[in-house]
């Protein structure tokens, strides 16, 4: 599969993205490096420069399968649910079959729910 991982520089990112690769996934990161540093990018993985807000398609030029959205800031609020929302319209976009998320107090990857899909994924 083709995936984008929003947040691929930060410590999760970069895991998680190592871990996608092992697994012979093609591995976009995406990440503004204002905290985190290029070098945690894995080097099999291709990187694009941006915010999980920039639509993440936009930005990364490529159509993606999923999109596994781990970016986070001081702005929790913004990037979780103005992130999220934009990551999803952007995996929308691309035609992709899923939208994986992570948060601090869940240990697992999940499925954005599809009434979640459908509410991000409308217009305006």
């Amino acid at each position: 599969m083709n995936l984008l991982v929003t947040g691929g520089a930060g410590h999760i990112g970069s895991v998680v993205s190592q871990r996608l690769i092992e697994e012979v996934h093609a591995v976009t990161g995406l990440n503004d490096l204002s905290k985190e540093q290029l070098d945690a990018v894995p080097n099999e993985a291709r990187f694009v420069r941006g915010r999980s807000h920039d639509a993440a398609g936009d930005r990364a030029g490529a159509r993606f399968d999923a999109v596994v959205h781990l970016a986070a800031s001081d702005l929790y609020v913004d990037n979780h649910v103005t992130g999220t929302a934009r990551s999803v319209r952007a995996a929308a976009a691309e035609r992709a079959h899923r939208v994986l998320g992570w948060s601090p107090g869940r240990p697992e990857l999940t499925t954005i729910v599809p009434d979640a899909w459908r509410f991000a994924t409308q217009p305006g």
